[in-house]
């Protein structure tokens, strides 16, 4: 290919193209049926003699398909072109994200429920975390951001050190022709980002708190941004991936109610340790989901009721 190029457009050209190495990438046993390759064998890769040949288009409309079906089952109210318009950027990002996450001469094994997992390495994991950081900045809008007297704490210390590792990040990944190092920053980096999130409150925190967070959160964005569009990934404000936390609670009522038949008091219990649940989801305080829990414990010891 260098060579045509040199012949077409010259020596010059031609140098500033390199043939980047990389090992087989091959389907899952479970990928591979889902595009309609039956095999018996773990690992499924191309092969002419048996037939077996797939490409970037058949991974990618698969991977469409399954997350449209994803949105229409947990939002059926969802326009149709805007599931659509959604599920092709979640799609790219997902697979771009898998591609380029492994070293280079290591096989790379395809599978789409991994792609598509909301946690851990996956594309699909720095998009769902890039969304709860633009949810919390639009709720900060309703909040004055002022000048403050804050002294960080030692999660905050260590974001900030994250966050001032990009620039080198990103020349790292640039000299040593390897992707992959903005790839495990972007990991990290959401990995760090959300055990604060769990930890730390910043909207309900106090004035001087907030407003440092509230500007710590903002930059954590705007990095997330540019590694993103550097590696191909493309952001998202909003996922409609998932069902809403609060539905799958409710979700969970009905379910100890109608199926396992619980005693009036159990059932209590297990109602109350759900709306605690709920009470954590939005305020991240971890003493105020003791002291309702405690509360609606003793109340149901107390009345056996």
């Amino acid at each position: 290919i260098k060579t045509l190029i040199n012949y077409s457009q010259g020596k010059d050209f031609a140098d500033r193209y390199i043939h980047y190495k990389y090992e087989v990438v091959a389907l899952s046993k479970k990928a591979a049926k889902e595009l309609g390759y039956e095999t018996e064998t773990n690992i499924v890769h191309m092969s002419g003699r048996k037939g077996l040949y797939f490409n970037t288009d058949d991974i990618l409309d698969k991977l469409k398909e399954k997350i449209k079906e994803r949105i229409r089952k947990n939002h059926p109210e969802k326009d149709e072109n805007a599931i659509n318009e959604l599920a092709e950027k979640i799609a790219v990002s997902a697979l771009r994200y898998a591609l380029l996450r492994l070293d280079n001469d290591k096989i790379l094994v395809f599978d789409f429920d991994e792609t598509l997992k909301i946690e851990g390495d996956s594309g699909v994991y720095v998009l769902y975390t890039y969304v709860r950081i633009k949810s919390i900045l639009r709720k900060a809008k309703n909040f004055e951001v002022k000048e403050y007297d804050y002294n960080p704490n030692e999660l905050e210390i260590r974001i900030v050190k994250k966050l001032a590792e990009f620039e080198e990040c990103v020349v790292n990944s640039i000299t040593k022709l390897s992707p992959q190092i903005i790839i495990l920053y972007l990991r990290d980096l959401c990995d760090i980002f959300n055990s604060y999130y769990e930890k730390i409150p910043i909207l309900h925190a106090e004035e001087n708190e907030r407003a440092f967070r509230i500007r710590l959160i903002k930059n954590i964005a705007l990095v997330l941004e540019i590694a993103m569009d550097l590696v191909g990934l493309i952001p998202v404000e909003e996922m409609w991936f998932f069902q809403h936390k609060l539905l799958l609670m409710f979700k969970s009522v009905t379910f100890l109610k109608t199926k396992i038949y619980l005693n009036k008091k159990d059932y209590y219990m297990k109602v109350g340790h759900i709306i605690c649940k709920f009470i954590i989801y939005y305020n991240r305080r971890y003493s105020e989901y003791i002291r309702c829990y405690k509360k609606i414990s003793y109340n149901c010891r107390s009345n056996n009721s």
